[in-house]
């Protein structure tokens, strides 16, 4: 749900009991949204985001992802705000428009006074800059004026506020207000903010208290789909609780992650899904050829025929019957342009065609099922990964040419992002999530003496267990429910899973990283437990 203005209003207010705050840095995680990296009394993390669904403004904990190339917006955001003093926060009225008073100074010390307009209107949301004379310098959307006969934000334009609609402010509010409609009446009061108020109404003794709470409350009210700063009774649902800022990060930080999962998701999901289609429907055509290359005796045999009675196969023929060696007829098409013996050159041609090419598609089988496998380990890689996750199979698919590399700056390269266990001092498990992560804890990471874990016979990941002790049942059966969660038995029971020593696995040459073969193996059977793995992988 989209912040209204009494929400905002209790946002402001802790924005503006942080001041003065000092920029040092200002980042872009993502195309809408922007930290603002200050520091005040303590370092704070401030995050603004233009989002058209889930615009917003708090302080934030939240892991973000590393910044975007530098878009012109932040490029002019780092400018002229970079080490400047945010001194004051302002909201208009109950509206949800908000304004940073920020001093700065310039290259040769003189002091500038900036505006910034955070303007959370949903789809329409806008963070517009402004100078000393409140002319903009620049908007994350800029709009025209043949787009809007009202108000122009572009470069150089006086900035004006959208026009304030005539109503009260909530400190106004009285019993008596439950006859009408209190977002008609009342700024900045959403429709699930005003169903509340109008049922607490009902109440006259409530009124008091209720205003009290919606200009004091610094507590967040958590609702599978809702959440505000008072507790939405109508819902006749149990509540979470949380300080106000650390609650707006537990109700966006699932949403706009599987958002942005989603987001990342779309092309190398539509690239994988495309290969897998070409692999799954050459397949059938291969086999049949190969069952067709194999059953070629009787071409051998036609031109055997053919050449023992060709005085009989003349030219001009479309057919010729002859008798076979065991004194069958036997009816053998031919090319009415060639003789006998040049129809029974043709067939001896088409005999060893055949023949030599069943080595060339078994082996065009053998890469083609891989492919497949390949594709379809992608796939379920996807549907457990987080955005770090989703970038290495990015990077892995540039790496075999299926998306585009852009010429870019050579960028170092990243540690792959495997889970680590440290189950006790002397014990840690590696987990890898898809194949650059599995090619490295158990080529890279793993010594000969660990232990390597792996859901039998489909995809998923490598698990590996180091440790100086032995290792006992309960870390076995960890590793084996590691190893079926992240698999595509997930949702199985009594799954498979192998385990051996790293030195008995072998890397198959050309085949994709991760791919490996085993000399020896045991066996383990669990049904894989998401509420025991949490108790180990708090993400999860």
């Amino acid at each position: 749900m989209p912040m209204d203005g009494v929400l905002l209003n209790r946002i402001t207010d802790n924005l503006n009991r942080a001041c003065p705050l000092k920029i040092n840095r200002i980042n872009q995680p993502t195309k809408t949204d922007f930290i603002f990296q200050t520091f005040g009394t303590e370092k704070q993390r401030m995050l603004i985001s233009m989002h058209p669904v889930h615009s917003r403004i708090h302080f934030t904990n939240s892991k973000t992802i590393s910044n975007l190339e530098l878009t012109h917006f932040l490029g002019i955001l780092r400018k002229y705000l970079d080490g400047g003093i945010i001194n004051e926060v302002k909201q208009r009225g109950m509206d949800r428009i908000i304004t940073f008073l920020i001093t700065n100074r310039d290259e040769i010390g003189i002091v500038h006074h900036y505006k910034l307009i955070v303007e959370l209107l949903g789809r329409n949301a806008n963070l517009i800059l402004l100078d000393d004379h409140d002319q903009v310098i620049d908007a994350f959307k800029r709009i025209g004026g043949f787009d809007t006969i009202k108000r122009a934000i572009v470069t150089g334009a006086q900035y004006e506020y959208p026009n304030a609609l005539d109503k009260k402010h909530i400190t106004k509010l009285k019993t008596k207000d439950k006859f009408d409609s209190v977002r008609q009446n009342f700024e900045g009061v959403s429709p699930i903010l005003e169903k509340e108020i109008t049922e607490r109404l009902q109440k006259e003794n409530e009124t008091k208290e209720l205003i009290n709470e919606l200009i004091t409350s610094n507590t967040l009210y958590i609702y599978p789909k809702d959440y505000h700063i008072i507790e939405l009774k109508h819902l006749n649902l149990h509540p979470k609780t949380y300080p106000l800022m650390e609650g707006l990060d537990v109700f966006y930080e699932g949403l706009v992650e599987q958002e942005r999962i989603n987001n990342y998701t779309k092309e190398p999901l539509k690239i994988i899904r495309r290969e897998l289609k070409r692999a799954k429907s050459k397949l059938p055509k291969l086999i049949s050829d190969l069952e067709k290359a194999r059953d070629s005796e009787h071409l051998r045999e036609a031109g055997d025929l053919l050449l023992s009675y060709h005085t009989q196969a003349k030219s001009g023929l479309n057919e010729v019957t002859l008798q076979d060696w065991e004194g069958q007829p036997i009816t053998i098409s031919l090319n009415p342009k060639l003789n006998g013996i040049e129809n029974a050159n043709d067939y001896y041609k088409r005999y060893k065609k055949a023949k030599t090419s069943i080595a060339y598609l078994e082996k065009q089988i053998e890469i083609t099922q891989n492919r497949i496998n390949y594709f379809t380990g992608l796939q379920n890689q996807i549907e457990i990964a987080d955005i770090e996750d989703i970038l290495e199979i990015i990077e892995e698919l540039k790496q075999n040419n299926l998306i585009r590399q852009k010429k870019t700056k050579k960028k170092q390269k990243r540690k792959p992002n495997y889970i680590v266990i440290n189950y006790d001092d002397s014990t840690t498990i590696f987990v890898g999530k898809n194949n650059i992560q599995n090619d490295t804890i158990t080529f890279k990471l793993a010594k000969k003496e660990d232990y390597w874990f792996h859901a039998a016979n489909t995809f998923g990941a490598h698990v590996i267990i180091k440790t100086d002790e032995e290792i006992t049942d309960d870390k076995l059966e960890l590793c084996a429910q590691l190893a079926a969660y992240f698999s595509n038995h997930r949702h199985g029971s009594n799954v498979e899973v192998y385990y051996t020593k790293v030195k008995n696995l072998k890397k198959i040459p050309g085949q994709q990283p991760g791919m490996v073969s085993i000399q020896t193996h045991r066996s383990l059977f669990v049904t894989p437990d998401k509420d025991y793995l949490a108790n180990f992988i708090t993400s999860l």
